[in-house]
């Protein structure tokens, strides 16, 4: 019966790779067709790891790293203008930056998840990916938030009648929310941190400073 499945899907791997010549470039259309036949083939005990699932993975792997790319390099450009143009303004738990940054690395954590990749390896190594990125960025957001709370607290200082200003509780908050999305985005499903450490070292490090 396996057998007879597999000429099948022989015949329609076809007709799949050809529509994949022509896909524009950089087009994520086909990732939907992924996670339909991948929740179906890993769910036959016949057919998980056989020779057309393995033949799918082996078409959606530079797919996958593509698109993480492209999302790595568009979320950091973004990170990077945004606090460039931070008004400190308070947003949900933290600032413009922060909200939009945390949802981001969220909901790109949560689309390769929802891949449910078959291949234990590869899924790690997306999995971990992931986390480092996340720690890096939650890292960067935290180092500029500091940045902006010194030149805020530097230029209070020279003050008599100093008062905190809604922008330093909003720092605030963002180092906070840091701390606490860090225990999420940055840590293995298998509980192993990634480097989570270094972001909470540096919420540590403000909050006693």
């Amino acid at each position: 019966m396996a057998e007879h499945a597999e000429i099948f899907w022989s015949m329609y791997a076809v007709d799949m790779d050809a529509a994949f010549m022509v896909q524009p470039q950089d087009s994520w259309d086909s990732f939907p067709l992924f996670q339909v036949l991948n929740n179906f083939l890993r769910g036959d005990a016949h057919l998980c790891n056989g020779t057309f699932h393995k033949h799918l993975q082996e078409l959606f792997v530079p797919l996958v790293v593509r698109y993480i790319d492209l999302m790595e390099s568009s979320i950091a450009q973004s990170i990077h203008r945004g606090l460039e143009q931070e008004t400190w303004q308070p947003v949900n738990n933290g600032s413009a930056t922060s909200e939009d940054l945390f949802w981001k690395l969220d909901a790109l954590q949560m689309f390769v998840f929802d891949l449910h990749w078959p291949e234990p390896e590869f899924a790690q190594h997306l999995e971990q990916r992931l986390k480092l990125m996340a720690s890096d960025m939650v890292e960067a957001c935290v180092k500029r938030t500091k940045a902006a709370f010194d030149a805020k607290m530097q230029k209070a200082s020279k003050s008599t009648d100093y008062r905190v200003s809604p922008s330093v509780c909003t720092m605030f908050n963002v180092l906070m929310d840091a701390k606490k999305q860090s225990a999420k985005l940055c840590v293995l499903a298998a509980g192993q941190e990634v480097r989570a450490l270094t972001v909470f070292a540096c919420v540590e490090c403000w909050i006693c400073s």
